[in-house]
């Protein structure tokens, strides 16, 4: 049911999971993307920089609001875009 991906992701047959629990990991990741986010905010001085991630955020926080709670599917690809972004930016930064 539960795969190790990488250190800070788990991939789970979210298929299998109860609509609670899919739910509550869905709603984590966009979080935990959103933390991102603000992250990058935090480390520039450049108002630009600082504008591009907000709105990143906003954009964030509007497509999660947007996605029915009752429908799996969307939440199920919603996660796994939120995660493959993070994990990109998480790259991107040990660069």
């Amino acid at each position: 049911m539960m795969r190790t991906m990488d250190k800070k992701t788990v991939d789970y047959d979210m298929d299998l999971l109860p609509d609670s629990v899919l739910y509550d990991i869905f709603y984590e990741s966009a979080t935990r993307l959103g933390g991102a986010y603000a992250a990058r905010m935090d480390r520039t001085d450049d108002p630009y920089e600082q504008a591009r991630w907000l709105r990143a955020q906003i954009g964030l926080d509007a497509q999660r609001d947007a996605i029915d709670p009752n429908d799996r599917k969307a939440q199920i690809e919603a996660k796994r875009r939120w995660d493959a972004e993070r994990k990109a930016l998480v790259a991107d930064d040990d660069r």
